[in-house]
């Protein structure tokens, strides 16, 4: 199961659902070799798709690669440029749920059923700009068939 986590954790890294976190802070906080500091008054924007996609941290980040996941290559960059699930204290209490939840909805659908690429998707993947989360610009055309059983 540490390679079907790492597939979801690397989709979750190309595909985010979530494009921006927010947070305002609760003191002044001075940026790091800068004089800039941000007010407590002020809501922060933090763009998620930009800091998983930052060559400097993901090396190719349009290609997908699991191995960026493995523990060694985890623990070499700082936890805040993974963000799918925010950071911090309002980090989603729900993370490990969630990557339990689709572990297993994978397995029982690639138990069930074999899939293919449908004849009207675009295997260059091209996202749509007008859509608020990861959308195919063209959809995505899946062929599904019932797996043969095993008995």
């Amino acid at each position: 199961m540490d390679l079907v986590e790492r597939i979801i954790r690397e989709s979750l890294r190309k595909y985010s659902p979530i494009g921006i976190l927010t947070r305002q802070p609760t003191d002044s906080v001075k940026l790091a070799d800068s004089d800039v500091v941000i007010d407590p008054s002020v809501m922060v924007w933090i763009p998620v798709w930009q800091t998983m996609h930052d060559p400097e941290v993901f090396p190719e980040p349009e290609r997908f690669d699991p191995d960026r996941f493995t523990e060694e290559n985890k623990q070499a960059r700082h936890q805040y440029h993974y963000l799918p699930f925010g950071e911090g204290p309002r980090f989603c209490i729900a993370e490990r749920f969630a990557m339990l939840e689709m572990k297993l909805c994978l397995a029982g659908l690639l138990q069930t059923y074999a899939f293919d690429f449908g004849s009207k998707t675009d295997l260059k993947l091209e996202l749509a700009q007008d859509a608020a989360a990861p959308t195919p610009k063209n959809g995505f055309w899946l062929r599904v068939n019932d797996r043969p059983s095993s008995t």
